[in-house]
């Protein structure tokens, strides 16, 4: 088997275990109208559950990154759509969002920019019972940044001398890349280094894991489920909820 485009390919699978772990913890498709509150959220994310029935909040308490993620989403969604999504201006780790008991709420690549996630995580997980957390290593998002270069070398080989096209590709790499860097040392911050240091951080912020309904997933392979993919997922999931569900490793 070849592998060695599969290798350099870098498939963020964030927003597909997060839209997994969400209609796993709550009442879908039995409740279509369950509301998720999305804390940080990806534009592709959104569109998975409003396309699934959902009715979904994005928070987000920089207005700037609200609207410009609204004004792409408008674009796009059906006039249904439209009146199951809406877009809160409010900062959840000063409580300045009211959670409904009910929520499922989901931290996505948000936790590492708080300035206390433990507490953060502690408050809205008092006042929900469904919450999943996506959020990476120091280990994990390090061998993604490394695909991504390798991906990017590769790419810019095949464009050849077209300059245009290798300065836009050198753009885009180069801002992605500060980002990503920027999310480092956040991340290094709350020295979440590895499988080990998540679980101490999590059992450190009051989460122990060994409670029913607590699970801790790292490092999820490609769902298409085959042994010689390498293809896998750089995040880690905290999922906490009051039903049992269903392992994603099948």
């Amino acid at each position: 088997m070849d592998t060695s485009t599969t290798q350099l390919q870098l498939h963020d699978m964030g927003d597909y275990y997060s839209s997994w772990f969400i209609e796993n913890s709550g009442g879908f498709p039995e409740s279509p109208n369950q509301r998720i509150v999305l804390i940080g959220a990806s534009e592709q994310l959104i569109f998975l559950l409003l396309r699934d029935g959902y009715t979904v909040v994005h928070v987000d308490k920089d207005p700037t990154e609200l609207q410009a993620a609204q004004s792409s989403i408008a674009l796009e969604l059906s006039p249904q759509e439209s009146q199951r999504f809406e877009s809160v201006a409010a900062d959840a780790e000063r409580d300045e969002f009211a959670f409904r008991p009910n929520d499922i709420v989901c931290l996505v690549r948000s936790l590492h920019h708080m300035k206390n996630p433990a507490q953060a995580l502690r408050k809205i997980c008092e006042q929900v019972g469904n919450v999943v957390v996506c959020d990476s290593s120091c280990e994990l998002l390090k061998e993604a940044m490394e695909v991504q270069r390798q991906a990017y070398m590769q790419f810019t080989a095949e464009l050849g001398d077209d300059p245009v096209a290798l300065e836009k590709c050198a753009r885009e790499y180069e801002a992605d890349r500060k980002i990503d860097q920027r999310c480092l040392e956040l991340i290094g911050a709350l020295n979440l280094q590895d499988e080990a240091s998540v679980n101490q951080f999590l059992t450190q912020s009051g989460f122990d894991l060994s409670t029913p309904g607590r699970e801790l997933y790292y490092a999820l392979r490609c769902p298409c489920g085959s042994p010689h993919c390498f293809k896998k997922c750089y995040y880690w999931f905290l999922v906490t909820t009051e039903v049992k569900i269903p392992s994603p490793y099948g």
